[in-house]
């Protein structure tokens, strides 16, 4: 009898840490209109059948087509949730499918990466923390509302100065491109 107490007092301790670590990933996917809140079990944490909703949220907004998203781009985006005060996390763009016969040249290809914004928090701020995080590929896009986020082995930045929907204008120095433009 007394073993019954003591994992019911273990599943509220558990229960109560959780709540108490936790929150709640809170995203919004800006071409399907579709909100989805997950939660998050600890500090940048996320359960795994979240990770299946997430996996519907990503999908293609072309072929609506889904991809397994990396369980750390979600851990990450709560990092950066947390850190802006739980802001909504406008999400512009998560997995695309590769055209047909196209090699992967993305990591939006392989469920790593997502274009995001955050109301309230400029894109330069948005930009300057991706860059603080470890193993991260960080993409500015000065005529863009957004900031790239993927996860990744080795850390990387550029810059892309074309517009949304036209061909890519990736600057050759992004390093200095982002000093001399107070980034």
């Amino acid at each position: 009898m007394r073993w019954r107490y003591a994992i019911l007092a273990l599943l509220l301790l558990l229960g109560a840490s959780s709540r108490a670590w936790g929150g709640t990933l809170w995203l919004y996917n800006v071409h399907s209109e579709e909100e989805l809140r997950i939660p998050t079990l600890a500090p940048s944490r996320v359960d795994v059948t979240s990770l299946r909703r997430a996996n519907r949220f990503f999908r293609s907004r072309k072929t609506h087509r889904r991809r397994a998203m990396h369980p750390r781009l979600l851990r990450t985006l709560a990092h950066v949730q947390t850190r802006f005060g739980n802001r909504r996390i406008e999400v512009v763009s998560g997995y695309r499918t590769p055209a047909e016969g196209q090699d992967l040249n993305s990591y939006h290809q392989v469920g790593r990466s997502a274009d995001i914004f955050l109301i309230g928090v400029s894109k330069e701020t948005l930009f300057r923390f991706c860059r603080t995080l470890p193993r991260m590929g960080c993409g500015y896009y000065p005529k863009a509302k957004f900031v790239h986020f993927d996860v990744r082995g080795t850390s990387a930045v550029w810059v892309d100065r074309s517009a949304p929907g036209k061909p890519r204008d990736y600057v050759s120095n992004p390093r200095r491109w982002l000093h001399v433009h107070g980034l």
